[in-house]
């Protein structure tokens, strides 16, 4: 009986040790979206007396997913 417990232990840390191995292999390999530039054409005008209002083109290269490409 300790012998079979003794090698479901083994395979236990073998399975752990695999899967830790090939999370880090696959976490090398990412590789994040580039950071987008500053705003493009900024217009400023004044809505009121106390109130402006900002107009902005969007920077170049964003991606329709999101600021870091991911959804």
């Amino acid at each position: 009986m300790l012998y079979v417990s003794a090698q479901w232990a083994s395979l236990t840390l073998l399975l752990l040790l695999t899967v830790l191995v090939v999370s880090t292999v696959n976490a090398e390999f990412f590789v994040p979206e580039d950071v987008p530039g500053p705003p493009e054409k900024i217009l400023v005008s004044p809505a009121s007396d106390t109130s402006m209002r900002v107009q902005f083109f969007p920077p170049l290269n964003v991606k329709p997913e999101g600021v870091n490409g991911a959804p």
